[in-house]
């Protein structure tokens, strides 16, 4: 599928663009996350979440996918990213921090303490 995407003219339609750009990103991030390379999901996955509103699907769709990334940065190494992803999810959820934020900005505390 991800050959395939490659060969699509981003010259060519809507449909087309979309497959360009953020289809192929997301794709390749999925791909990576499923292999275990977590960098390269988030880099991937990163470079195409702004632009996952073009191809459409529902807020809980999108939230998935928010999820992956976040889960992504966390295991690639990118805490500071991850925790900046979380805050959004939490502020485009009216300010209110659900089980899954709760949990993963408190591994993250965790991991900079640590650090420290």
């Amino acid at each position: 599928m991800i050959a395939r995407m490659r060969q699509t003219n981003a010259a060519g339609g809507e449909a087309e663009r979309i497959i360009a750009h953020p289809g192929l990103r997301v794709a390749q991030g999925l791909q990576a996350f499923a292999a275990g390379e977590y960098a390269t999901a988030w880099k991937h996955l990163r470079d195409g979440r702004d632009d996952l509103p073009r191809i459409g699907g529902s807020h809980a769709q999108r939230d998935v996918f928010d999820r992956i990334a976040i889960e992504a940065a966390l295991r690639g190494g990118y805490t500071d990213a991850a925790q900046r992803l979380l805050r959004d999810r939490i502020d485009r959820r009216g300010g209110a921090a659900d089980g899954y934020a709760t949990a993963r900005l408190s591994l993250i505390e965790a991991v900079q303490a640590h650090a420290n």
